[in-house]
């Protein structure tokens, strides 16, 4: 607070002063050079659809998260609880490490899995770029939708260095600092430290007082980069980083209340007893439970507050071992330079979350049907997700540099990525018996003395003698329910050049082509216990009824006889040693993408450009889990673009376009219809996550940016996107339809029954069907979508006094591509706001900020959950909406201090 006062007293007296000051630089737009097309062009010369922030663009407006890029950047969404962005309705739908992002993302040129290195903070980065559209001649993998640039500060060849420290609300505070200079005048350096906290989280967990929510309890960056000078033609850059954190986000909330499963009776085991434990939320009412808390339902629904809950697990991230080493080296021949990129980099991320979302710590619970044995639980579980990663890639280009008509570049790529993965385990600490499972499904039938079958078939009204006797070995991760796990590698590899014609002053074509070639090699190890087994076993797993609490094996068998599905070279069955269903996978898919343009250039500040572009993601695995159908075909998306760029007096830039994808074969996680026990009678048959390629989608939009200095110190900044993405054909051949597992009967809004299963949902009593998707919008695509900025810089005598504002508006959008309003997420709009004064030398700036001053609850995703409101046999279901929320309003003070020029 103190140090607050006594930086408006210095604004004061510098507003006092007056405003004859005029500073040194010229009132015009800056320009931004890019290196879209791995050359140093204007922004506004590059024929394509680029969004590009500097370093100075991120203070003014306030753009430090990939949200806040995605607000500003037109045709792009960011998904902050899946860290995946979307552009032009094309994006990343699974975690799986065996399916690439179709998003590109290169720091300092080398291609990286995640775009968490786009947002370091401004003091370290010189410049992000958002490229819209197929980058399918010079980025290559994984740029069917576009790609994501992330440029360092380089060493510079004087002495100079920047200190920033930081605090705001939610008790948020961080230092940072950057410092450069020569060693000699061939060599320099720059190194690069930050340090960054947030003590109070977004979101309070009622029951234990704690909270959550963008909380890094530790996060720290380092960068290390060194350049050389080897000779007059040959350019040496290196760089070495490590980030790290310990942090516990938060990003969504749940409706669903706490009452069971059940909205007017509660009960131990809801309405069916599918599974071997309880619900959770059945602690709420059971005589003799312990609790965290005392809140009696879901608090979101007792007060309002979406940033309320209550849990007695703790979420928590970390990353650790995050290396990342990057090298350069440049020879500048006559005529044409020799580049080589060269870049190693490994991390392992686990999180760990509470999977049950009450605060029961333990409770009783009836154990037979009768429900007069009970039994003292732990309820709660704890969903584990981790991943290890570590890839390294090499790339040769050849570019000319001559200034003729004629120029080029052509390359070869290689990259080479190890991984292992954990996406979805489930662990209920309370329940020791998932240790040592009985047996199977049917020794459990056989114990409850039904009839062995005749013909062998596993029904619940006999047992298959053969499973029965089947010997289940212990379960090597202890008090886990369901385990999946990849192990995998990806080798890409690439050939690609460009060349440019300049027919003249104001005509030129330019046409790029690349080869692709991408294999994978994917082994999946999965075990379920005690999962899925149907209405009315859970309460004899659960003890009691038999004795003792049990647990059975449901890991899927092989099937005798049965051809490989595509993408599987080898089904190793059951493993005696750990019980895991292995499955060994391998694919490879090619493919040649380019780009065909045409530049005219009537004026030098006009641009019209005409570009075609193809787009290739490669086929994958939905892998982990013994899904069916495992493998995905690639993916195509054919591009036009149409797009115009001016210039106007040195005070407008104007950058605008409009495009058309013919989206194919695109890569979805859908729910199908599988493992049917009789061929063709639907009602037999299972429903399966798989990963399906959909016959076809069309996105087509129209963007516009418009950068205005409107007077010397008045300037406005304006972009504006349009998008329709719809699914065209959303059945692929032989295809039954795919069944919402949220509207199974297919009655709710916008759903389109497809094929009736002949037999009732659980939930309602009624038929349930297929649908048909044709027709949707593509998930995670807003129609309209604005972000304006508008800023005002006072001159005064002692510095400078720079006024920012921003707002942003996003339209409504879909979560699922069913449609489903009950997963729409509704638009919003925010505002935020800047002070910033820098003194007259340009050696210290003050910042005063806010963001989201109206404190608007807005999401950028949402789901719904159902749940029956009636008992066994009472047919009804109700919907509660889940969302993951953006941050509420922040408030802080920054304060930077330069020496030299950083």
């Amino acid at each position: 607070m103190r140090l607050r006062a006594c930086v408006c007293g210095v604004l004061a007296s510098a507003a006092v002063s007056g405003s004859a000051y005029s500073q040194d630089k010229v009132s015009v737009l800056e320009e931004i050079v890019v290196t879209a097309e791995r050359r140093d062009q204007s922004l506004q010369d590059v024929p394509l659809s680029i969004t590009a922030f500097s370093d100075d663009t991120r203070d003014r407006i306030g753009i430090l998260s990939i949200q806040d890029m995605a607000n500003f950047a037109p045709g792009v969404s960011f998904n902050m609880a899946t860290d995946r962005p979307s552009i032009r309705g094309i994006a990343r739908q699974s975690n799986f490490f065996s399916l690439d992002s179709p998003v590109a993302n290169y720091f300092d040129g080398v291609y990286t899995s995640s775009v968490q290195d786009a947002q370091r903070r401004p003091i370290f980065i010189e410049r992000t770029e958002i490229l819209r559209g197929p980058q399918g001649a010079l980025s290559g993998r994984g740029s069917i939708a576009g790609a994501i640039n992330t440029l360092s500060k380089r060493p510079r060849d004087e002495f100079g260095a920047e200190v920033r420290v930081f605090g705001g609300s939610y008790d948020r505070f961080g230092a940072e600092g950057t410092v450069t200079a020569p060693i000699a005048d061939w060599m320099r350096f720059r190194i690069n430290l930050g340090d960054y906290k947030q003590e109070q989280g977004y979101f309070e967990n009622v029951a234990t007082g704690d909270s959550e929510g963008d909380q890094p309890n530790n996060r720290t960056v380092q960068d290390y980069l060194v350049e050389f000078d080897i000779g007059d033609s040959v350019d040496l850059f290196l760089k070495a980083s490590f980030a790290d954190y310990d942090e516990s986000r938060r990003t969504g909330y749940s409706g669903v209340p706490f009452v069971a499963g059940i909205l007017g009776s509660p009960s131990a085991y809801g309405p069916s007893s599918a599974t071997l434990t309880p619900l959770a939320s059945y602690g709420y009412f059971a005589p003799g439970s312990v609790r965290v808390g005392t809140n009696t339902n879901n608090p979101v629904l007792l007060t309002g507050d979406e940033f309320q809950f209550s849990n007695d697990y703790k979420s928590r991230q970390t990353l650790d071992e995050h290396h990342n080493y990057n090298a350069h080296l440049t020879w500048h021949a006559p005529g044409f330079d020799v580049k080589w990129i060269g870049g190693h980099q490994n991390y392992r991320y686990t999180q760990l979350t509470d999977g049950d979302g009450t605060d029961v710590s333990t409770m009783p619970i009836p154990t037979n049907v009768a429900g007069t044995i009970t039994r003292t639980v732990s309820p709660g579980s704890i969903a584990k997700y981790a991943e290890e990663r570590k890839w390294y890639s090499n790339e040769l280009t050849f570019t000319s540099t001559g200034d003729g008509a004629f120029n080029w570049i052509a390359g070869l790529y290689q990259s080479n990525e190890d991984y292992n993965q954990e996406p979805a385990t489930t662990i209920f600490r309370g329940y020791n018996e998932l240790n040592n499972p009985i047996g199977t499904v049917d020794r459990l039938l056989q114990l409850l003395t039904l009839p062995p079958c005749n013909p062998p078939a596993v029904t619940t009204n006999c047992y298959n003698v053969a499973n029965a006797a089947r010997v289940i070995v212990a379960n090597p991760r202890a008090n886990t329910s369901v385990v999946g796990l990849l192990d995998g590698n990806t080798k890409s590899s690439a050939a690609f050049g460009q060349v440019d014609f300049d027919l003249s002053d104001a005509w030129k074509v330019t046409l790029g082509a690349r080869y692709n070639k991408d294999e994978k090699e994917v082994t999946e190890s999965t075990r379920y216990i005690a999962n899925g087994l149907g209405s009315g076993l859970g309460r004899f797993l659960a003890g009691g009824a038999l004795g003792a609490p049990l647990s059975v094996d449901v890991t899927p068998l092989p099937t005798a006889g049965a051809p490989l599905p595509a993408g599987v070279v080898r089904d190793r069955g059951i493993d005696p040693v750990t019980g895991y269903r292995i499955r060994d996978m391998e694919g490879e898919w090619t493919a040649v993408t380019g780009s065909l343009g045409v530049d005219f250039k009537p004026t030098a500040d006009d641009l019209i450009y005409v570009r075609a572009s193809r787009g290739y993601r490669p086929g994958g695995f939905n892998a982990g889990f013994v899904y069916e159908a495992p493998q995905a075909e690639e993916e195509i998306v054919n591009s036009f673009e149409v797009g115009y760029k001016t210039t106007i007096a040195s005070k407008l830039q104007l950058s605008t376009s409009v495009f058309y994808y013919d989206y194919k074969d695109i890569q979805l996680p859908l729910p199908t219809l599988g493992r049917c026990t009789t061929p063709g009678d639907l009602s037999t048959c299972t429903t399966l996550d798989s990963f399906v390629n959909l016959p076809k989608a069309e996105s087509m939009g129209l963007e516009l940016e418009a950068n205005w200095q409107i007077v010397d110190d008045f300037g406005v900044y304006f972009t504006y996107g349009y998008l329709n993405a719809k699914i065209k054909d959303g059945l692929p051949e032989g295809s039954n339809g795919f069944s919402n597992t949220l509207d199974p009967a297919a009655v709710l809004r916008n759903a389109n029954p497809y094929q009736s299963l002949g037999q009732a949902d659980d939930f309602t009593g009624l038929t349930r069907y297929t649908q048909d998707i044709s027709g949707n919008k593509l998930a995670n695509s807003p129609e309209h979508r604005a972000a304006l900025n508008a800023n005002y810089t006072f001159q005064l005598n002692s510095g400078s006094l720079l006024l920012s504002a921003s707002y942003v508006w996003r339209d409504e959008q879909y979560s699922d591509v069913f449609e489903t309003e009950e997963a729409k997420v509704d638009g919003f709009s925010t505002v935020g706001a800047r002070l910033i004064w820098t003194d007259v030398e340009d050696r210290y700036t003050v910042m005063l900020y806010g963001t989201n001053l109206t404190d608007e609850i807005a999401a950028d995703s949402a789901s719904a959950t159902r749940v029956r409101t009636g008992l066994a046999g009472a047919p009804g279901a109700a919907y509660f909406h889940n969302e993951n929320l953006l941050p509420p309003r922040e408030y802080g003070l920054e304060v930077q201090y330069r020496f030299g020029k950083p």
